[in-house]
């Protein structure tokens, strides 16, 4: 736990000290990535005094009983703590999961910024995200009624205490997003003309996040039922590392290449009008509008004409007939 949360921060800071660095401005996704940094650290804490104190899923029936007894009443007080740190660490777990998501978002935001579909393709993901994110915290509050069973030890609450329900909402809506985030990087990557090498290295830097969604997947397998608080803690840490480098890769590898990521940008996207101006590879104008895309990414094989732009500028087609600049 500890290993994968503080290298978890560890990638995030790397990713603000490399924009400072570079004396680059704080984008959006670097305070998504912030707050996500502030959430990992406050789990890691209550991840800690839980494993110390338990919880009450995790309590036999004997051991019920028995701290009900006097005596036993700091052990039970630690029981109740637990529990009810329980239900922080599972809402901290989403605030990351998502805060994360956002932060991939907003580099797509970048990948189909001036696009003709951008606007009503941000709203999709924004309601994606806002509407996953209620289904995955809600449950984490209403899986037990009346809401002190979540550290009732005796008698015994029910099974809601160990959070099937919010487990397999929360890890669904986690791999839909992820799936629904991948889409659109994927999509761009193999439609775009570009080289074979390069194809390569993108896809792969996009297609990390298919190892987070076989953790998801297993973690519903393995927390199904269970109630050993150690396994769900690991699996849920290994998660938020496998989401952090998901969020982080690919802006730390432009960071790492890229020391003019901002200005190249703001280039690329400041010479985009009704008018483009053609280069080599365009169609006539008028006839098509050629939609140049930032990746973040700086290869300067990739560059398509002879400006200083760098990055990965690459052009998808559409037909201006249906387009309105």
């Amino acid at each position: 736990m500890w290993v994968c949360l503080v290298v978890s921060v560890a990638l995030i800071v790397a990713r603000l000290a490399l924009r400072k660095v570079r004396g680059q401005k704080i984008t959006h996704g670097d305070y998504w990535c912030l707050c996500a940094a502030v959430s990992i650290v406050g789990r890691l804490l209550a991840n800690h005094f839980l494993l110390i104190y338990g919880s009450t899923r995790i309590l036999s029936a004997e051991r019920r009983i028995e701290l009900l007894k006097p005596g036993f009443e700091v052990q039970a007080s630690e029981i109740i703590t637990g529990s009810k740190l329980v239900l922080a660490t599972r809402s901290l777990l989403i605030c990351v999961l998502w805060s994360l998501k956002m932060a991939v978002l907003d580099l797509l935001a970048r990948l189909i910024m001036k696009m003709p579909y951008e606007r009503k393709l941000l709203y999709v993901f924004w309601t994606a995200l806002f509407l996953t994110y209620l289904a995955s915290i809600i449950p984490v509050f209403v899986g037990c009624h009346p809401f002190k069973k979540n550290w009732q030890i005796h008698p015994y609450p029910g099974d809601c205490v160990i959070g099937n329900v919010w487990l397999f909402t929360y890890e669904v809506s986690n791999i839909l997003t992820d799936i629904l985030l991948m889409a659109v990087p994927f999509s761009l990557i193999l439609s775009v003309r570009i080289p074979g090498m390069q194809r390569l290295r993108l896809l792969f830097l996009f297609s990390i996040g298919i190892f987070l969604i076989a953790v998801s997947i297993m973690r519903i397998v393995q927390g199904h039922n269970s109630r050993v608080q150690s396994a769900h803690t690991l699996w849920a840490s290994l998660e938020i590392l496998f989401a952090v480098i998901v969020a982080v890769t690919p802006t730390l590898y432009a960071l790492v290449r890229n020391r003019h990521e901002n200005t190249t940008y703001d280039k690329s996207h400041l010479s985009m009008g009704a008018t483009a101006r053609t280069h080599p590879g365009s169609l006539a104008e008028g006839d098509r509008y050629a939609a140049r895309v930032w990746t973040e990414l700086n290869d300067s094989a990739s560059r398509t004409d002879t400006t200083s732009i760098e990055g990965i500028l690459v052009e998808r087609r559409y037909e201006t007939s249906d387009v309105k600049l």
